[in-house]
């Protein structure tokens, strides 16, 4: 059985949006990240996963990951994105003061 399962990551800039993206897609080992590159608008990560049910059936799902830019200039467009997607994250620092980042 297959299904597919879109999932938008959303969040101030800095925070680790692309960081978690990496990691669910299996391209990095860890969420610690050495350098930071700003997402430029959206990056779409396509992989499938693998998972196993306790009645002994096998699902694979398709997974679409939209690592959304965390810059002011493309959060306009989040809403409608966000609308198809069966799941939103959002990615926020506690450690930063981002009150205003986070209103919007």
């Amino acid at each position: 059985m297959s299904q597919k399962l879109t999932i938008f990551i959303v969040g101030p800039p800095k925070t680790g949006k692309t960081a978690i993206a990496n990691y669910l897609a299996d391209l990095a080992d860890s969420l610690n990240g050495n350098e930071y590159h700003p997402t430029q608008g959206v990056r779409i990560l396509e992989f499938e996963k693998h998972l196993s049910q306790s009645r002994g059936k096998d699902i694979t799902i398709s997974v679409e990951a939209w690592d959304c830019s965390g810059d002011p200039a493309f959060m306009s467009v989040w809403p409608a994105v966000a609308s198809s997607a069966a799941a939103v994250v959002f990615v926020c620092t506690p450690d930063k003061k981002q009150d205003k980042d986070l209103e919007a």
